[in-house]
């Protein structure tokens, strides 16, 4: 007799034990032949689930009660877990988060690439701190300004003082942006503002539908010396440059790499010498593509 009891009638919670963990930070457990997904569980977790999707194959819910909880869970670090959505797995050992990613690479490769995937090396670094890009969502109402994430599955702003995996230099600059945010010429509305954090050089780019006034822009000059390019993004992918340089220079295994404007680069500054050289330690030549 399995464990897992049967679909319960529409909105009613239902008791399953979690089998695993899969892609986007849900855990995976199968009651009377349905999956059943829901985050900030653990596998082995025994969890009341709380409905809120069902269609005949699958089922999302929410943890409304951990039943049996995993000898491995601990406290999350950051106090806006489980309520921003850009975190899944603070609620686990560092190492099992590794290995949760680890095993969910390998699975996926094998069900949508038809490839048996070898176990992948694990790269790692410091799990906090460590992001050199943050997109912040901003919203506006008159005397009040809000700048954080947004909730999981969701368009509501979660406020933040700070954000624990993002660099110290991104940090620093949230206090400015609110005091900016508080102008009267910063629009009323909703827009994203993300920094990159060169490593002593900051790079900004706002997306709004509002034109981001110079004089805002001088006032982040005056705030954040070592601001060395501001952008402004547009609805159709392109960026217009409201001052500076146009990039930054992030290093990664001896070089410096120029990133510009809406540019993706290795987003863990901790991990971008390491990444570069496992990438090129088995090759020879004189030509890479």
């Amino acid at each position: 007799m399995t464990e897992n009891k049967a679909i319960a009638p529409a909105g009613a919670p239902i008791q399953a034990r979690i089998e695993k963990m899969v892609y986007g930070g849900e855990g995976l457990a199968r009651v009377e032949g349905q999956v059943v997904l829901a985050p900030m569980v653990l596998p082995g977790e025994l969890v009341e689930i709380q409905p809120v999707k069902n269609d005949p194959r699958l089922l999302r819910g929410r943890a409304a009660k951990i039943v049996e909880a995993s000898p491995n869970r601990i406290a999350a670090a950051c106090q806006y877990f489980a309520q921003c959505g850009g975190c899944h797995y603070q609620h686990a050992r560092y190492e099992d988060q590794l290995r949760f990613k680890a095993e969910i690479l390998v699975e996926t490769l094998r069900r949508i690439g038809k490839l048996d995937a070898p176990e992948p090396e694990i790269v790692s670094g410091e799990p906090w701190g460590y992001r050199n890009r943050a997109q912040f969502k901003v919203v506006k109402r008159g005397r009040d300004f809000h700048i954080g994430y947004l909730e999981a599955a969701s368009n509501r702003l979660v406020d933040i003082e700070a954000c624990p995996i993002v660099s110290p230099a991104i940090n620093a600059l949230l206090p400015e942006l609110r005091e900016v945010g508080h102008r009267s010429d910063f629009k009323n509305g909703t827009a994203e503002i993300e920094i990159v954090d060169g490593g002593g050089e900051i790079l900004i780019t706002v997306r709004s539908d509002e034109r981001f006034p110079d004089t805002l822009v001088t006032a982040l000059r005056e705030r954040v010396p070592s601001l060395v390019s501001m952008a402004r993004g547009d609805a159709a992918g392109g960026f217009f440059r409201l001052w500076g340089s146009g990039s930054v220079t992030c290093p990664a295994s001896g070089f410096g790499y120029r990133v510009s404007h809406g540019v993706f680069f290795q987003v863990n500054r901790f991990l971008a010498d390491a990444l570069a050289d496992v990438a090129v330690r088995e090759l020879s030549g004189n030509l890479a593509l």
